[in-house]
């Protein structure tokens, strides 16, 4: 993949991360929003995991 592909791909993990966690939180993730808490964690994540690959990429490329 290129690093450009891997860079929009993470931003996109991250607003949807974002998004997940702000919906947990409003609504109110004791009682109802457990799994959008763990679902935003991972897809955090999954956006650090991009960003390193991203970054991986580039410096492989000179």
């Amino acid at each position: 993949m290129n690093s450009s592909t891997l860079t929009g791909l993470a931003a996109v993990l991250f607003g949807c991360g974002l998004v997940a966690l702000l919906v947990a939180i409003f609504r109110n993730s004791d009682a109802h929003g457990g799994p959008l808490v763990w679902i935003g964690l991972a897809l955090l994540v999954a956006t650090v995991v991009c960003w390193f690959a991203a970054a991986r990429t580039n410096s492989q490329r000179g």
